[in-house]
């Protein structure tokens, strides 16, 4: 069984903040390199901007003082801090140049990551909450914060060199000076990292209700419940639950910040003191002549730029930890354990009998099982029908069938072979399967049939072939640019189907893998009887070799069946053949004696 998802903890940052550096790396070593080489460039030419202004402003001053200004070499050292300008600039262009293409390759690494972690999870955390929660997070912030963390750090490092560099020259006029500029940003710092703690303490508390946000948004501007929400006359209740929790979100959020407002306020005048102060102090040394003006000028130009630099660093530091928690939640959501099976004896080749043994299964956070202590066997060549009340746990074995869960006790086996020892893709090869909430693709015709076995070439003859044997192939040919059309209303020219057209392609997308394993759950329970009539007949028909599972509510299908299951609360109340149970008298006579009661 799977683990349950575990709450995530605020105070990983700087571990997470490695990860996200090794991210950086993984994505493009060659952009990373290139990043940092621009980032200390960019940091260090502002230093000989303030070497060359003093020589400048000394060569100034001494000309006047000597009456006789050295014309060439003032020009030479006006011209070298222009030409630092321009190089300050370029290179301030090539680093956000060189920063957003790696950002982008970070984001899109990131996706590929959350995308292929989503396909691998067990199927069973869509049942838990803390699933939701933890993918909410990785999917809502995770792709842009590698970037976010990129731009922090670039400003991080170019901070580092510029108060570095700006410590060595104000360190010139006094040791204790360089040290109280380098010291200056202390507070702000650890001020700014306390308030990314508690405000990301307080987003992780926050989750559940911005999913429900973000639910009653769905409610209101969905196609799926436009149509009640109209009806019940539900628009003003749901805007108005919205509205309600989006309210308390915000008051707490701007909440938070005045206090951070507060701390920054009485961090920036305890720096603006001490600087100043150092600076007066040098201020009183250039009246006295223990410096020249144009190093006055120098260290009151290396204190601005210190200031800045210290500033900036403070605002990376806080914003890399809060950026670092962030990418927590994606390390959550990355980390979950995935089935990792183990090397096993090769599968049939079309697959053959599935015997279930003594399997339990509960969903996560849930303590009363979905299924107890289940056993029984279908058999190639033949077709099992297993049916039961809704909630008696059909479609949770269903799943249990095909490996997308995994069960608490016992095992389901494939030819004999455990099917929790097989890989998921080549188990998956040899199923064709109609679920019950069957998709509904966006996508041309063509492909919502196609997607039933990918390794077909993309027009192969054997898609309109399917969609005949399933009953819309006239539908399909119907639409205006046949195969081609678009279904849905998502995307421009896309036509909508009925629901028991989509069935009807959901069960010519089955028709197509045509493997030897089908598993048809609630395979129509949109059509008419006549419809599912017919529909069923070219379901069943190539029963020939194949184990053929049917899970219906309905009975009037498992009389077609040469088995017949029948689940009750978790537990197979009863089997044999359909004539069997109604002789017998038992659950399955009394399901059959209800639906037909109607009808007599």
């Amino acid at each position: 069984m799977i683990a349950n998802v575990q709450p995530p903890s605020p105070g990983r940052g700087p571990r997470v903040l490695g990860r996200a550096l090794r991210l950086v790396w993984e994505a493009s070593p060659r952009w990373t390199v290139g990043n940092a080489l621009v980032l200390l460039a960019e940091g260090a030419v502002p230093l000989l901007v303030l070497w060359c202004v003093k020589l400048l402003v000394d060569e100034v001053a001494m000309g006047i003082a000597a009456g006789a200004l050295g014309t060439n070499r003032v020009l030479l050292l006006v011209g070298a801090i222009l030409a630092l300008a321009l190089l300050e600039a370029v290179l301030a262009s090539l680093a956000a140049f060189a920063r957003e293409a790696l950002g982008l390759l970070v984001a899109d690494h990131v996706q590929d990551e959350l995308h292929e972690k989503a396909v691998a999870v067990d199927l069973a955390y869509y049942a838990d909450p803390a699933y939701h929660d933890t993918l909410h997070r990785a999917q809502l912030e995770a792709p842009y914060q590698p970037a976010a963390v990129l731009n922090g750090l670039a400003r991080l490092g170019r901070g580092a060199v510029l108060l570095g560099g700006t410590a060595v020259l104000v360190g010139s006029f006094h040791w204790s000076v360089a040290l109280v500029l380098l010291a200056a940003g202390a507070p702000g710092a650890l001020a700014r990292l306390g308030y990314a703690r508690v405000l990301r303490r307080w987003q992780l508390a926050q989750t559940g209700r911005e999913r429900r946000v973000q639910y009653l948004h769905w409610l209101l501007s969905s196609e799926r419940h436009a149509e009640e929400v109209r009806l019940f006359d539900l628009g003003s209740v749901l805007a108005w639950r919205s509205r309600r929790l989006r309210k308390g979100l915000r008051e707490e959020r701007l909440a938070l910040s005045r206090r951070r407002a507060l701390v920054d306020v009485a961090t920036q005048a305890v720096v603006a003191l001490l600087v100043f102060g150092c600076f007066g102090w040098m201020a009183v040394g250039a009246v006295e002549g223990a410096i020249t003006v144009g190093s006055l000028v120098m260290y009151f130009q290396a204190f601005q730029r210190g200031r800045g630099a210290a500033a900036e660093m403070i605002a990376s530091l806080g914003g890399l930890y809060e950026r670092s928690l962030v990418l927590s939640q994606f390390y959550d959501f990355v980390a979950l354990p995935t089935p990792a099976p183990r090397p096993a004896a090769a599968l049939a080749r079309q697959g053959g009998e599935l015997a279930v043994e003594g399997v339990t299964f509960h969903y996560p956070r849930r303590p009363e099982s979905a299924l107890r202590d289940v056993t029984l066997t279908l058999r190639r060549g033949e077709v099992t029908a297993i049916v039961g009340a809704s909630g008696s746990g059909k479609s949770t074995l269903v799943r249990l069938l095909c490996g997308l869960y995994t069960p608490a006790r016992g095992r389901v086996l494939l030819d004999g072979i455990d099917i929790c020892e097989v890989d998921p893709v080549d188990l998956r090869r040899k199923l064709a399967v109609v679920p019950q909430e069957f998709g509904r693709y966006d996508f041309p015709a063509r492909d919502n049939i196609w997607f039933g076995d990918v390794a077909l070439p993309e027009d192969s003859l054997a898609i309109a072939q399917a969609a005949r044997d399933a009953g819309i192939a006239g539908v399909v040919e119907g639409l205006p640019e046949g195969y081609e059309t678009p279904l849905g209303r998502l995307f421009e020219g896309g036509r909508e189907l009925s629901a028991g057209q989509w069935q009807k392609v959901a069960v010519a997308r089955c028709l197509l893998r045509a493997r030897g394993i089908v598993i048809l759950d609630e395979p129509t329970s949109n059509l008419d009887p006549r419809s599912e009539a017919v529909v069923l007949d070219r379901l069943l028909r190539d029963r020939a070799g194949r184990t053929v599972v049917l899970v219906s509510h309905r009975l009037s299908a498992a009389r077609r069946a040469d088995r017949v299951h029948v689940l009750d609360d978790g537990r197979v109340a009863e089997s044999g053949s359909h004539a069997a149970l109604l002789a017998r008298g038992g659950a399955y006579a009394r399901l059959f004696e209800q639906q037909a009661r109607p009808y007599a």
